[in-house]
């Protein structure tokens, strides 16, 4: 069977080399939430992935992200500068 984290084996829904990197990613991310908490940061975190953001999509979305950069969507730097310091601006810290 074949397995790639970049979860792009046409005919399948999910790859297995993508779930165990998504859950790899996103233990860690826990982890690192903890540190951001405690020392009130803010934390970008980057996974792998060729040239598709499925596991920073998937990530985000399990780890409750504020924004999730893909490379399929052209992101807006001012747009997201706005709203994290928005988010900020109210003291959002989960």
């Amino acid at each position: 069977m074949p397995k790639t984290i970049d979860n792009d084996i046409y005919g399948t829904d999910f790859a297995i080399g993508f779930d165990t990197a998504t859950n790899t990613a996103l233990e860690a991310i826990d982890k690192i939430r903890d540190t951001a908490d405690s020392h009130n940061r803010l934390f970008f975190i980057e996974v792998m992935g060729r040239d598709l953001g499925f596991i920073g999509f998937y990530c985000g979305i399990g780890a409750g992200a504020e924004a999730i950069l893909v490379p399929e969507i052209k992101t807006n730097m001012n747009d997201l500068i706005t709203k994290l310091k928005e988010g900020w601006d109210r003291q959002k810290n989960q």
